[in-house]
């Protein structure tokens, strides 16, 4: 097994914001000019980048497909768009994560798309009211490096069992719980309690961390390019009691040889897409073990700079040594705006309530930096996933012991349904790598 060399110093961002200076973007939400298959060979439920992906792929091996998407545009929990803020803007994956090997890269610079080396960037601490001294810098490093060792050296002392990463090394300061507000909330969208380390430990981590300033999801459906899309069209039963399949959209029941379903896991393990028959109880077993986390950005817009030197700056504050930890990225790429992220329990806390998301990041920003803050605020914007129908979160975090099961969500069934997405690749989960790959494996599959 590869050992995962967890980056030193830095976070490996999962649902963050992309923002540069591109005002047309490609593809994001207007129906493909190609006429829709009725019949297709295949189906595609979902137009993430799994879809869009295996769609891609099925086209150019020669067959007819349909993808089907509920929403009415496509990209699933990748969107960049313009109009928020005036400049591209990534609701859902804005990070290359392991840059250097991830496929994804190659899409990004086939678009011509440029990068930005995040990872190269410094965080910042504020500590009960002031700026950290050298020493508590010191102390955040070697408890992140730390938890990381404990976590590389887990598979071996624990010979394949699987414990939380709160349990394999409980906090003992607030560096140590810094370290893992870091890897929990604020990369898995779930508190450590909850984080299984062996789903940790078998994600890939070089410490490359790219960012696409003009937008991580523009790049990739640039890249990708288009295929036949039904929008505004969600799917409610996929019959696969013939031969082939019979998909139960709002518009209609299609029919094809094969589907390909993409949607996030809790909504196949609660039943909101139903099969009939239904699936074997070990696929069942297999989405309700590994349901969705939720990590949540809110991003704010200012009409000035308000943060010195900040350019693409992590900045993490504490107030207390119980207090909250909050994780603000200071002034992307050059912007006048911060993203503040939230994760894991304070994401469950603030879903369904955008203004008080806002004004609790801007509570805390005029806390540090002063009463200009909401002096020259702007606008705000909440991402609110947890709260999304269509997407019930982040992304997929497997319960502790249940690693194995990403494999099972991507088994086929009966030879004409097959399954794809970001929580189907162990080595890549929760990436926009994952969602990629899977793609391709499932199109090669049908």
């Amino acid at each position: 097994m590869q050992r995962n060399s967890k980056v030193r110093g830095a976070t490996r961002r999962r649902v963050v914001a992309g923002l540069g200076g591109v005002a047309a973007l490609p593809f994001l939400g207007v129906a493909p000019r190609a006429a829709l298959p009725s019949n297709p060979d295949v189906v595609v439920v979902g137009a993430g980048i799994a879809g869009i992906t295996a769609a891609r792929d099925l086209i150019a091996a020669g067959k007819s497909v349909l993808v089907v998407e509920a929403r009415d545009r496509i990209g699933g929990r990748a969107y960049t768009e313009s109009k928020t803020f005036g400049v591209p803007y990534d609701h859902g994956c804005a990070w290359l994560h392991s840059a250097d090997i991830n496929p994804v890269t190659e899409l990004v610079q086939e678009a011509g798309f440029e990068t930005f080396d995040e990872g190269a960037r410094e965080f910042w601490l504020f500590l009960d009211g002031e700026d950290a001294g050298d020493d508590a810098y010191e102390a955040a490093y070697e408890a992140y490096d730390a938890l990381a060792d404990a976590i590389d050296e887990s598979e071996e002392e624990l010979e394949g069992r699987d414990r939380s990463v709160a349990a394999l090394a409980p906090p003992a300061d607030r560096f140590d719980a810094l370290a893992h507000a870091r890897f929990g909330p604020y990369e898995a969208g779930v508190e450590t309690a909850a984080l299984s380390a062996v789903d940790v430990y078998t994600q890939a981590g070089t410490g490359v961390e790219w960012m696409v300033p003009n937008g991580l999801a523009a790049a990739i459906f640039t890249a990708l390019g288009d295929v036949p899309v039904s929008l505004g069209n969600p799917v409610s039963r996929i019959d696969w009691s013939g031969p082939g399949v019979r998909v139960e959209t709002a518009g209609g029941v299609i029919e094809a040889d094969a589907a390909i379903v993409t949607v996030p896991t809790d909504i196949i393990a609660d039943g909101s897409l139903a099969f009939t028959p239904a699936l074997p109880g070990w696929k069942m077993d297999a989405f309700a073990s590994i349901p969705m986390g939720v990590l949540d950005k809110i991003a704010l817009q200012f009409d000035t700079n308000l943060f010195d030197d900040a350019h693409t700056n992590t900045l993490y504050a504490q107030n207390g040594e119980a207090g909250r930890i909050w994780d603000h990225l200071l002034r992307p790429f050059g912007q006048d705006l911060v993203v503040t992220f939230s994760g894991g329990d304070m994401s469950k806390e603030l879903t369904g309530n955008p203004d008080g998301a806002v004004e609790a990041a801007l509570d805390n920003l005029a806390g540090i930096f002063g009463s200009d803050v909401r002096a020259h605020f702007v606008k705000g914007h909440f991402t609110d996933w947890g709260a999304d129908v269509w997407a019930r979160g982040a992304y997929a975090a497997a319960k502790v012991g249940h690693n194995k099961k990403r494999g099972q969500l991507a088994r086929p069934v009966g030879d004409r349904l097959f399954f794809a997405g970001e929580a189907t690749v162990p080595k890549w989960a929760t990436q926009v790598a994952a969602a990629y790959i899977s793609g391709q494996t499932a199109a090669a599959a049908v």
